[in-house]
């Protein structure tokens, strides 16, 4: 497994380093790879920023917003002291999914034991574990997740190491800079689940293109892929 990676390794590099004449697209098995896939799993998605929502979809108290980023089940939640949370979603006993989609609401209530946890994810009710030995509910809650806001995004940090996300995307700030992007408002979201191909598949298709074709009375006027 190791070596599949060295080699796709060496390949990104060669690719890298050619000539602006003469364009190459990654190598097949870098959209096959299972190794490389848990690399990019391990450094990309669970140590790197992961994009989850805007903070207009979760305006009001109690709105929330679920997510799955890789198998992590989360909840963005706006608190009832308008603070924007990032939390775990799975129940802290037996592991039920304590809301899912979205909506508005005062508190998550465990589908299977009525375990009701708090916006800011402090337990707040468990029914007849009052006499329990060596539980205490101010030591159970949903685990918050790091999260930052940019420009009206809202990002999250599995891992919780990942550099400062103003750090990150500090080159974009400036170069999006005129699109006051904080004042955006989201239209319409499409959910498009599971995918039978690997992420990178999405990743290229935002090139510009097939602005030729599909975007060419909206898109392409602004943003050509014609010369």
């Amino acid at each position: 497994m190791e070596k599949d990676v060295d080699q796709l390794l060496k390949s990104f590099e060669e690719i890298a380093s050619s000539r602006a004449d003469s364009w190459r697209s990654l190598p097949p098995a870098a959209f096959q790879s299972q190794a490389l896939y848990e690399l990019e799993t391990e450094h990309l998605f669970y140590r790197g920023w992961v994009l989850v929502g805007r903070v207009d979809q979760v305006k009001e108290p109690g709105d929330y917003l679920c997510f799955d980023v890789l198998d992590e089940p989360i909840v963005v939640v706006r608190g009832l002291d308008s603070k924007l949370r990032v939390l775990s979603r799975v129940c802290r006993h037996r592991w039920m999914h304590v809301c899912a989609g979205h909506g508005n609401t005062h508190a998550f209530v465990c589908p299977y034991h009525a375990w009701t946890y708090g916006l800011d994810g402090r337990l707040r009710h468990a029914p007849e574990m009052d006499a329990t030995p060596g539980f205490d509910p101010a030591n159970t809650r949903l685990p918050e997740l790091r999260a930052e806001i940019w420009e009206g995004f809202i990002f999250v940090n599995i891992s919780a190491d990942a550099p400062a996300l103003s750090e990150t995307l500090s080159l974009a700030q400036e170069q999006l800079a005129a699109y006051d992007l904080q004042n955006w408002v989201t239209v319409r979201s499409i959910d498009l689940g599971e995918n039978p191909w690997d992420w990178k598949v999405f990743m290229d298709n935002g090139e510009i293109y097939h602005h030729l074709m599909l975007h060419r009375d909206t898109v392409e006027p602004r943003s050509p892929a014609s010369l």
